[in-house]
């Protein structure tokens, strides 16, 4: 337990790290987890020596899927990702995905799905994608945060079957990964056990 809460204080700082250099680092858009299409976490840029402190935002503490099962814990922590001036960050919690301006920290625009959002998005030109344990893969518009569309992955015969996930309804058909855009197609996954169907 105190390795898990060790690991999310951790991951936590490291976030705050990451949104106090985001504003010296105009060139680096970081678009999906980890940076890029091969999750490798690096980049070409140098952080300044002296860095300060431009904003702080407390975001709402995880809740994780799988808290009894210490092999499960992918979703200890926030995971941003940050184009042009806005960082934008999924909640487990109340299933809002969130922009900020990266800059001032302000909320630019909140959109509410009915499940946690427990995966980074992806921002692919001004689209916005990420999936929710609501069974849904959206598509927003960066700018404002409008819902472009929205799909399930549950299959025809099933469309809407819930379960109990966290003390709340939740799709048998969870999105519980990050989408992956490869030359203008969305692949995504949906469901947690291969028997599910």
């Amino acid at each position: 337990m105190l390795a898990r809460y060790q690991s999310a204080v951790l991951c936590t700082l490291c976030v705050a790290l990451f949104a106090i250099g985001i504003r010296t680092l105009p060139a680096a858009d970081w678009p999906m987890w980890r940076g890029n299409l091969k999750r490798t976490a690096v980049t070409t840029e140098t952080l300044p020596v002296d860095l300060k402190l431009s904003w702080t935002r407390q975001l709402p503490r995880h809740q994780v899927a799988w808290p009894n099962e210490e092999r499960l814990q992918y979703d200890l922590a926030h995971e941003p990702v940050a184009v042009g001036d806005r960082i934008l960050v999924g909640s487990p919690l109340d299933g809002n995905l969130s922009a900020f301006d990266a800059n001032t920290g302000d909320v630019l625009w909140r959109y509410e799905t009915n499940g946690p959002i427990r995966f980074a998005p992806v921002v692919v030109e001004d689209n916005v994608l990420f999936g929710s344990d609501d069974g849904y893969l959206y598509c927003l518009n960066l700018t404002d945060g409008i819902l472009r569309w929205k799909i399930t992955g549950a299959p025809e015969t099933h469309p809407r079957r819930w379960h109990l996930g966290n003390d709340r309804l939740i799709s048998y058909w969870p999105v519980r990964g990050a989408p992956v855009v490869k030359d203008g197609v969305v692949f995504f996954g949906a469901g947690i056990w291969p028997s599910m169907g």
